[in-house]
């Protein structure tokens, strides 16, 4: 006489599933849309714009912890929007999953620009569980993960699409305060006045 399943068990086993299956297939679409572009046609792109969808799309799954500290005016680049896209809500998404569990669990992204090299910043900052020193050189390397079942490509679509704007990211990250990850992008150039 077999045991009758758990019905109770069965259904919530089976969500798990599907949860996993649809985060893996978001993360490998993602991969796929990003690894083989190059920016081609780049437009005049608002950077504050981004990240405000980027909270609203993240507010379901995320209810709070997420802040924006935003420098006035807009912060044009130019850019491919699905690339940038894609850039910062990884990071803002691996924030807000390290803070996951702490009651005073924060993830804040401020802005601001340089006109010593002309460009614009964006940091993206949480008081996560940090990365250890060891990982921390190699963490935009492809299939380098931080997370315990990652895949390791979030990151370098990360170091990858800030590159191909002509920018980059750098990470500074302490084992239990957080981590900071600041991207850097070329301002929009000024056109020229015509004399």
């Amino acid at each position: 006489d077999l045991a009758s399943p758990d019905i109770g068990k069965m259904t919530h086993l089976t969500t798990q599933l599907r949860t996993v299956v649809r985060s893996a297939s978001y993360v490998l679409q993602r991969f796929r849309n990003t690894l083989g572009r190059h920016p081609g046609s780049l437009r005049v792109l608002d950077i504050h714009s981004i990240l405000y969808d980027i909270q609203h799309h993240l507010a379901p799954g995320f209810p709070c912890g997420l802040k924006l500290d935003l420098a006035q005016g807009p912060l044009e680049v130019m850019g491919d929007h699905e690339l940038l896209w894609h850039l910062f809500e990884n990071l803002i998404r691996n924030g807000l999953e390290a803070i996951q569990g702490r009651a005073d669990g924060m993830v804040t992204v401020s802005t601001s620009t340089s006109l010593k090299d002309n460009s614009a910043q964006i940091i993206v900052k949480d008081n996560g569980s940090g990365i250890s020193p060891e990982l921390l050189p190699r963490i935009f390397d492809l299939n380098c993960s931080t997370k315990p079942g990652g895949m390791g490509i979030g990151l370098y679509v990360v170091r990858r699409a800030a590159t191909l704007h002509g920018g980059r990211v750098e990470c500074s990250s302490e084992t239990g305060a957080g981590s900071e990850f600041t991207v850097f992008l070329p301002l929009k150039p000024e056109r020229e006045s015509n004399p």
